[in-house]
């Protein structure tokens, strides 16, 4: 009797464990894409804060430095042809005043890199994220192979010890192919492999080349403007570009180029990955939440524009729904994402593209909020009635922000909920915040430094009397 209930819960783990890999298997994609998101995030997340610590200690070490100069009472002799400055310092003034000028030159030095290793980072994920949207390929669709040009000899063959070891290489091998090519040539090929046109309809098409040409010139040339470059941007109209950008002239990424970049990624990345994603999968289902969640989130985040672009994508006539309800959710949050963002005109065309008289109670609602018809939302809200979904959406849903803190909204939730209405913004972490924790843990470091001296030194102050005991001479007896 137990080996046969030993064996009912071995074969009931093993169906568990076949549904969990099938489950993965069928979730490729939104783990590929949520993961180059997640990554793109941290990146932008991280940057300002980097970037104003480096600022505060370069502005510190500026300080330091002038402080010096006025100090030593340094002579500083301006040219004005070219720009330059003569510092005239007196010789016993010469090493200390060449560690301060150091000092102050490495901190500018690093708060102008860092935005360039940002933007070397961004393209590095996304370069590692096409590799995961082709493995996802392959691994839904391992029939995609066949194309594959490649040819093996004998030889190559009788290397592996299975036929899977085999395939695993063969992916590895074209995935290395594309990826080798440059960043325009990866998208034609990808064209070709999936048979759909990946650059139509692309308005940031030309800004991700320039990107990417970019960032090869700050990882080769320190940003040093080649021919190379010059070939490949030029006469692409690009909006951010310096203009007349000369042969050997040394390009920057500024604050500004930085968010450009991570807007640009983000653009590129999301909608090759559902494009690639539509194409390979019958079952959009999974690919409508992925969207949602993703509109859904930059709305949250306050990132309109990118919002506005993802959710236009996201209701295009090439791009195919699940069922009607998903169709409805894309097209409220698009039409929420240029409301919040203040185009007013635009979300009320967006929304009245739809016919929402037969649509769910949720749906109506949102769309006589959209338009601020509060009172015929708040009769739609009586309808619904009390619902848990509803009660968390009325609290956390951007399309209610302003519609919650009518008098009308609040009377009609106490009705219907027994409850006064209460909401609380969410605090996000601010970099004031993160710079003051630095603080307090840089003053406890320096009280365990402080601490470990004081005893070190009492130590060391005993050993050296028991030294001198030790060397004390005995008393001589007569």
């Amino acid at each position: 009797m137990v080996n046969k209930k030993k064996k009912i819960n071995e074969e009931q783990l093993n169906k568990t464990k076949e549904e969990v890999v099938v489950n993965d298997k069928l979730c490729v994609f939104k783990n590929a894409i949520d993961k180059y998101i997640e990554l793109l995030n941290s990146q932008m997340d991280s940057f300002p804060i980097v970037l104003n610590t480096l600022a505060i200690n370069y502005t510190t070490c500026l300080r330091h430095f002038h402080d010096f100069i006025k100090d030593k009472k340094i002579q500083i002799i301006k040219d004005e042809e070219n720009k330059r400055c003569t510092f005239k310092v007196p010789l016993e003034y010469g090493k200390e005043f060449e560690e301060v000028h150091k000092e102050m030159s490495r901190s500018r030095i690093a708060l102008l890199l860092i935005p360039k290793n940002i933007v070397v980072a961004m393209v590095s994920l996304y370069d590692a994220y096409l590799t995961d949207l082709l493995e996802c390929a392959y691994t839904i669709k391992p029939q995609l192979l066949n194309s594959c040009e490649k040819k093996f000899s004998f030889s190559d063959l009788i290397q592996f010890d299975n036929l899977d070891n085999f395939r695993k290489h063969v992916v590895e091998k074209d995935v290395e192919s594309i990826i080798r090519e440059s960043h325009a040539e990866q998208l034609n090929l990808l064209s070709k492999k999936f048979k759909v046109e990946l650059t139509k309809d692309l308005p940031s098409y030309n800004d991700f080349i320039e990107i990417t040409e970019r960032r090869n010139l700050f990882v080769h040339t320190n940003g040093k403007v080649s021919s190379q470059y010059l070939q490949k941007c030029n006469g692409r109209p690009i909006d951010h570009k310096d203009m007349d950008v000369q042969l050997g002239e040394e390009l920057i990424a500024t604050p500004a180029y930085v968010e450009h970049c991570y807007n640009t990624l983000f653009e590129i990345g999301v909608k090759l990955g559902h494009v690639i994603w539509r194409k390979i999968e019958n079952d959009l289902e999974k690919a409508d939440d992925s969207l949602v969640e993703i509109g859904y989130d930059l709305i949250k985040s306050e990132k309109f524009s990118l919002a506005c672009i993802i959710t236009d994508f996201s209701c295009k006539p090439y791009v195919k729904h699940f069922n009607k309800v998903g169709e409805y959710v894309l097209c409220v949050n698009r039409a929420l994402a240029y409301y919040l963002q203040g185009d007013r005109n635009k979300c009320e065309d967006i929304i009245n593209e739809i016919d929402w008289s037969g649509a769910e109670l949720k749906f109506r609602l949102a769309h006589k909020v959209l338009l601020e018809q509060y009172d015929d939302a708040i009769e739609i809200m009586k309808k619904i009635g009390k619902t848990d979904d509803m009660r968390l959406a009325y609290s956390t849903w951007p399309l209610f922000n302003k519609f919650r803190a009518i008098q009308g909204f609040k009377e009609t939730y106490k009705n219907i909920y027994g409850l006064d209405f209460q909401y609380s913004e969410p605090q996000q972490t601010k970099w004031e915040d993160v710079i003051q924790e630095a603080m307090n843990l840089i003053n406890e470091s320096k009280e365990m430094i402080s601490n470990t001296e004081d005893t070190t030194s009492s130590k060391e102050l005993e050993s050296k009397k028991i030294v001198k005991l030790k060397k004390k001479p005995k008393k001589r007896i007569e």
